[in-house]
Order: structure tokens, then sequence, then C-alpha cells
């Protein structure tokens, strides 16, 4: 198994912004040369930002990041576009906008040949009806218009970019697993479980090892973060992307869990550099067996 970063940390990006004011330009090599440095050896790009920041993805961004590939032995994952982008909505002008930028964002970078693409093949709409329908009888009948929107969707992202199937990975967003899972078999893709998401409620169990064994034989990457979902004085409360020890993962059980299934896909922790560190230092501290990145 191989323990990575996300490219974008927000944390250092804030702190950044304080101290230089109206004039602070966002430089999408910083946060991952700082994660490198940190040893890290595997980042997972996240896309939105070179949506959402003009000229970040510049061909000297591009010439560096090759570089830390041949030269470090860096490995990517890529975190496609999810702002604003709805794959399973109605609205098909919404459909077919995000259906343009998720490919534009493939072909952008094929040139670092990532292991895998983590997609949302549902969106935020989905994810709001989902919740408001949850413990319903009907729920799945009622979402199928979305899933077959997804399910258009996601067969126009393979055509176009002619992308082998297992090199999208669709994630465990808020959204019925049985429905996503269906996607998943009819278009032969990878999987990705965000342990977060589960511990924090947004499927149908809070239960991270039930999900990894349904997915297991899809199963290529992980987003690693803490989570809880607890019910106070009749209040649903649920966190997620809380660095390791702050959350209900059973990390010692999850960890042996991935040795006895042989995995060695890549774990990325969706947090920022000091929490992906913290959480790491957690790990040596708490696993009987050596953690290297």
């Amino acid at each position: 198994m191989k323990l990575g970063v996300i490219s974008v940390d927000w944390e250092s990006i804030i702190d950044e912004a304080k101290m230089v004011g109206v004039g602070y330009r966002f430089n999408v090599l910083k946060p991952v040369e700082r994660a490198v440095a940190a040893g890290f050896k595997h980042i997972e790009l996240e896309l939105d930002t070179f949506y959402v920041i003009p000229n970040s993805f510049t061909t000297e961004v591009r010439r560096k990041l090759l570089q830390l590939k041949d030269e470090e032995g860096v490995s990517f994952t890529a975190h496609l576009p999810i702002w604003s982008t709805d794959l399973s909505w109605l609205n098909e002008h919404i459909r077919r906008a995000s259906i343009s930028t998720i490919v534009e964002s493939i072909k952008m970078t094929e040139f670092l040949e990532p292991l895998y693409y983590v997609i949302h093949a549902t969106g935020d709409q989905a994810s709001k009806i989902y919740r408001e329908l949850k413990g319903k009888k009907e729920v799945e009948f009622l979402l199928l218009p979305l899933l077959k929107r997804a399910e258009k969707s996601l067969e126009e992202v393979i055509s176009k970019t002619e992308i082998d199937p297992r090199r999208l990975a669709c994630e465990t967003v808020e959204f019925p697993l049985s429905l996503t899972l269906e996607l998943v078999e009819e278009y032969d893709t990878s999987f990705l479980v965000d342990t977060g998401h589960v511990l924090s409620g947004q499927m149908e169990t809070t239960d991270v090892f039930k999900v990894v064994e349904k997915v297991r034989d899809r199963l290529v990457g992980f987003h690693l973060h803490d989570g809880y979902h607890r019910v106070v004085n009749g209040e649903v409360i649920r966190k997620d992307h809380l660095p390791l020890g702050n959350g209900d993962l059973p990390v010692k059980e999850f960890f042996q869990l991935l040795l006895d299934y042989n995995f060695s896909g890549p774990i990325v922790f969706e947090l920022s550099l000091r929490e992906a560190i913290e959480s790491l230092e957690y790990l040596r501290k708490n696993l009987k067996f050596e953690i290297l990145i």
C-alpha cells in the first residue's frame, strides 16, 4: 500500500492569503512540493483548482509535475472536478457542461498517466434528495431518474475520452451504495472508498469493513480521514475530514484488513499536510507493523 496526500493544502493556502492580502496568487506547485519534501511519494491532484484559479496549470507547472514523476518517483491520481458539476442532475444543460468539464480534465492530465481518476458519479442534488428520503421504502425507486442520468454521463465520459473504464474510480458519496455499485458494475469501472464519508453516515451503513467487503473486487484506492455519526439529544451530528484518532475509524483493524486483502493501491489522506503528518504519526504509534510513505 502507498500513503499519499491531496495536492491542495487549504490550511496553508488560507494562512498565506492572510499574510499576503489582496495580491495573493495561488501556486499549485507549492503544496505539491511541500508534500514531496515531507516524504510523500503519491499525490492526488485536485483538478477543480485548475478551473477556479486562472492560469494555474501552465506549461511550466506541467513540466515540473512531470519532472517530479520522472525524477522523484512521485505517482499521481487525480480527483475530477466536483465544484458546481453534477453528472446525475436532471437539468440537461448542467449535465452536459459537467461532462465537458470531466472530459477536458482527463485529457488535460493524461500526460502524467494518473493511476486512476476519482469521479463522483452522482452530485450534490442527488445527495440532498437522498438525505431527505433516507429511511423511506421507496428511496431507491425515487432516485432511479438520477441514476439513469449518471449512467448516461458515465457512458459519454468513457466514449469521449476512450479511457479504460477501470481507471475511473467511483467514490463512495452520499448516495445509496447499492445503486452506485449497480452503476460501477454496468460500466466496469473501479471503486474508491472514502472512510470519512462512510463513518459520517452518508450511505446506508457506517461500517467501513462492510463497504470494503462489498466493493473489494473493484477497489483501487482510499480517501483516508476519520469521521463519526452520532445522535445527541435527538440531533444528528456528523463529521468527516478529521485527523486519524478523532473519530470512529478502528485504525488497527482497518489496516489489518488491508494487509489481509493484500491491498497495494494508494491510500490518500484527504487532509491538510499538517493533519496528514499528524495522522501518519498516529499510525506509527498505534500499529504493530511499520508504516512507510
